[in-house]
């Protein structure tokens, strides 16, 4: 008889985008969160970085941000920049690739010039994507992200989630957009939001 599968804890990463990170300076050094920092917003973030308590980050390529922004990245600085605080920087856990949002083809192209590079940056999928993507991506990689979601609500939004999760289980996945911080009152708002895997 087999005993029951059991998943690994997920952890949940706090979006650091400063000024709208006052909660993350608020969190108990008891309880350090995890950070995901847009590459958008990197530069400020090591600057800023000793006025927070925080377990570990990751580097986001800054896509979504960027695009909203109008913000262009070059994937050859991205790449550089990834080096070398993966490097010199023990607390930054993991990166995830440059992805060209609306250009899957384009994002896969940067995924293994990031790869080549040496670079071992996490690869995501988006809503709208060929399934097919989505299945190369787990069977290529062993950890990919699932985007796109941001915009989501509700059902809608746990639906496509558990989709992409049974696809690819047991391929460890990041949720961009997944959860959303609340107020003390549980309305839904403040400037970051809560990325979970």
């Amino acid at each position: 008889m087999v005993g029951p599968v059991t998943a690994p804890t997920p952890h949940v990463r706090l979006a650091w985008a400063e000024p709208g990170s006052r909660s993350i300076r608020e969190c108990s050094p008891e309880y350090p969160p995890a950070l995901l920092v847009s590459y958008v917003f990197h530069k400020r973030f090591l600057k800023l970085r000793s006025d927070y308590v925080y377990r570990d980050w990751v580097m986001d390529s800054g896509a979504f941000s960027a695009k909203n922004s109008g913000v262009e990245i070059d994937l050859q600085e991205y790449i550089d920049t990834c080096q070398e605080l993966l490097e010199t920087d023990p607390k930054l856990s993991e990166v995830f690739a440059l992805d060209v949002i609306g250009d899957w083809r384009a994002s896969v192209k940067n995924y293994e010039t990031m790869w080549k590079a040496g670079v071992p940056a996490i690869p995501a999928y988006h809503i709208g994507e060929p399934e097919e993507l989505l299945l190369d991506l787990a069977s290529a990689y062993n950890k990919i992200a699932v985007g796109g979601m941001a915009k989501l609500r509700g059902h809608t939004k746990l639906q496509f989630a558990e989709q992409c999760f049974a696809r690819v289980w047991p391929v460890k996945v990041h949720g961009f957009g997944v959860g959303q911080e609340r107020d003390p009152h549980g309305r839904a708002g403040g400037r970051g939001s809560i990325r979970t895997e």
